[in-house]
């Protein structure tokens, strides 16, 4: 999609290149860049007093997530990302992610070992020379199917999808 350069009142107030802290109604809210993860330009908001973080894209909660390629996300930033999510994290934090029902930290560790096992895996079917429908072909993922697999992308779509940022 191209969109004309946008002026005025579309641009925003304030922009950050990191990461920036805001002190807004008696709240401390931490915002972070996390490089190459659902795109090139993810972040993570943490409100620190209420102990609640917003994921954005980082986190598609119970299923396989849908990672940007084209615009720079790669399946190792979304791994980075979610460590971030967790170092922020204890029992009683709450978490909004950007697609799927809201999650605790037991959830996000969940969401981070199937990351890195995808990566394990595809990684070596990647060095090994295959291309991504033949790395779909020999089911890699197959036992994840089964609870990540119930949202958009089947895990031989979801290969497809990220194979190249692998």
């Amino acid at each position: 999609m191209v969109m004309p350069p946008q002026s005025g009142a579309a641009l925003p107030v304030i922009t950050f290149s990191q990461d920036i802290r805001f002190h807004l109604n008696g709240e401390t809210i931490d915002v972070f860049h996390v490089p190459a993860a659902h795109t090139d330009s993810d972040s993570i908001v943490h409100f620190r007093d209420a102990n609640v973080i917003h994921t954005g894209d980082t986190v598609f909660n119970g299923f396989f997530p849908f990672i940007d390629t084209a615009h720079g996300g790669t399946l190792e930033g979304m791994i980075a990302a979610t460590e971030r999510v967790l170092t922020l994290t204890d029992d009683d934090t709450r978490i909004i992610p950007g697609h799927g029902p809201l999650a605790d930290r037991q959830q996000i560790q969940g969401y981070r070992d199937m990351l890195t096992t995808a990566r394990e895996r595809l990684g070596k079917l990647k060095a090994e020379g295959l291309s991504a429908e033949e790395a779909a072909a020999e089911q890699p993922l197959a036992d994840l199917e089964e609870e990540w697999g119930d949202g958009n992308f089947s895990a031989d779509q979801w290969i497809e999808i990220i194979y190249d940022a692998v």
